[in-house]
C-alpha cells in the first residue's frame, strides 16, 4: 500500500501537527506501508529521506499556486491513499490551498481515497468552518482527534455523518530508556539536586496556555518553598511579539527570574529526559483540557502527575483525583494550592502514576496507525 501525507509542517519545524505527522508515518511504515510526505519547503527540514520515509519538502506557497507543485508530485507518487493534515503552523494567508485540496485532487482524475485529519476544529472560527465545506464534502473520511470535535463536525455536516470518525492522537515524545537512572540523575542536567522541587511546563508560549496564571501561582509557591523551580520546555521568549514582551515584564516585576529554567525547543530525547527530571507538570490551559493536547499526552506516557484545567467538555478518560488534578482556568490561587499539595503528597503522586500507566495504553501509536489502515480498507 502506498500512503501519501500532505502536511504544512514537519520536524524540525515548530508545530504539533508536524510532530503528529512524523510519529504517525513512523508507525505506518512499521506496518509495511510505503510513505511519502509532501510538506513545506523549509530550512528546518534537514533531510529528504528520514528513517525510510520519503519526505518531499517542496511547497513554498500554500495558496492556490501551490497546487502546481503538488499535482505533479501526486501523479509521480500515485498513492493508494492521501491523508491531509490540517491545520498547520503556517501563515493563514498562505493556507488557502488546504480548503480546496480534496476537490482539486478529485477533479484532477487522481484515483485515490482521501482521509482528512482535522485538529482543533472547536478552536477555529465559524467563518473558517464554513470555508472547510468543500474539504468535508469531498474527503472520503474525516478524522477528528478529540471527541468534542467529533460531535462538532458531525453536527456541522447535514448528512453523511458516518464518514466522520474519532482516532486519538499519541505523544510526539516517546519515553527514552532510563538505563538505571533515577530522577536525581536526570536533574544533574539542569544543575539541580534532591532538595529542589521541579514543575514542568511544556508548550509554545501563547495567551491560551495559561502561562500568566502559572507565573502568579509560582509567586505563592516560591514563598512557601524557595526550592521550587519551574522548567519551561518547547518555547521561550525569543520572539518579539507583544505577548512575549508582556511575559518578560511580568517575570521581572514578580522577581521570578531565578526560579525559572528555560530549556527552549529541544529534541524529543532531551524533552523525555527533562520529563524524568520533574516532579509534576502544569498545563493551565485557558480553554480547559482536551486529549488532543500533545503536551499533556507527553506527560501521560511518561507517567508524570499533572495539574490542568476543567473544560465544559472535559474528556471522560481524565478523572480528577485519579489520573490528573483539575482546577478552574485562570485561577492562580487554586492552581498554587493544588500544585503545592501534589508536590508534597508522595502517595498521591504514586497513585496518579499507577493510573497513568493504564491510561497511556489508550494512546498507542501502533493502534493509531492500524486504525488509519482500517479506514482505508473501509473506503474501498
Amino acid at each position: 500500500m502506498k500512503f501519501c501525507v500532505i502536511s504544512g509542517t514537519y520536524p524540525n519545524m515548530k508545530c504539533g501537527v508536524g510532530d503528529y505527522t512524523a510519529r504517525l508515518c513512523e508507525f505506518l511504515k512499521k506496518q509495511g506501508i510505503k510513505i511519502d510526505i509532501i510538506t513545506s519547503k523549509d530550512k528546518e527540514i534537514k533531510s529528504n529521506f528520514i528513517d525510510g520515509i520519503n519526505v518531499v519538502p517542496c511547497v513554498s506557497d500554500w495558496g492556490i499556486k501551490g497546487w502546481k507543485t503538488i499535482k505533479p508530485k501526486l501523479k509521480e507518487i500515485n498513492p493508494d491513499i492521501i491523508n491531509i493534515q490540517f491545520p498547520a503552523n503556517i501563515k493563514s494567508s498562505r493556507s488557502f490551498l488546504f480548503k480546496l485540496l480534496p476537490l482539486l485532487i478529485k477533479i484532477s482524475g487522481q484515483e485515490t481515497k482521501i482521509l482528512f485529519t482535522i485538529h482543533e476544529f472547536s478552536r477555529i472560527s465559524k467563518i473558517t468552518r464554513f470555508k472547510l465545506i468543500l474539504v468535508l464534502w469531498f474527503s472520503d473520511k474525516i478524522i477528528t482527534v478529540n471527541r468534542l470535535d467529533l460531535h462538532l463536525v458531525k453536527n456541522f455536516l447535514l448528512f453523511n455523518k458516518k464518514k466522520v470518525i474519532f482516532i486519538p492522537i499519541g505523544s510526539a515524545i516517546p519515553p527514552v530508556e532510563k538505563q538505571g537512572k533515577n530522577m536525581e540523575d536526570f536533574r544533574k542536567i539542569l544543575g539541580l539536586d534532591a532538595k529542589n522541587k521541579l514543575i514542568l511546563f511544556f508548550g509554545y508560549l501563547n495567551p491560551n496556555k495559561g502561562f500568566d496564571t502559572l507565573l502568579q501561582a509560582l509567586v505563592g509557591l516560591k514563598s512557601k518553598d524557595p526550592n521550587i523551580k519551574l522548567l519551561v520546555l518547547g518555547g521561550g521568549l525569543e520572539g518579539e511579539n507583544d505577548y512575549h514582551q508582556k511575559v518578560k515584564n511580568k517575570i521581572k516585576k514578580m522577581n521570578l527570574s531565578e526560579s525559572i529554567i528555560w530549556a527552549g525547543f529541544c529534541s524529543p530525547d532531551k524533552v523525555s529526559q527533562y520529563f524524568y527530571a520533574c516532579d509534576v507538570c502544569a498545563f493551565p490551559f485557558i480553554e480547559g483540557v482536551f486529549l488532543n493536547r500533545s503536551t499533556l499526552l507527553a506527560a501521560i506516557v511518561h507517567k508524570i502527575p499533572s495539574v490542568s484545567t476543567y473544560s465544559s467538555k472535559s474528556p471522560p478518560e481524565l478523572k480528577d483525583g485519579q489520573n490528573i488534578l483539575l482546577v478552574s482556568p485562570e485561577n492562580s490561587s487554586e492552581l498554587e494550592k493544588t500544585l503545592f499539595k501534589l508536590l508534597k503528597d508522595k502517595d498521591l503522586q504514586e497513585k496518579i502514576r499507577q493510573n497513568l500507566g493504564k491510561l497511556a495504553k489508550y494512546f498507542s501509536w501502533e493502534d493509531i496507525a492500524k486504525k488509519y489502515i482500517e479506514l482505508y480498507e473501509d473506503t474501498k
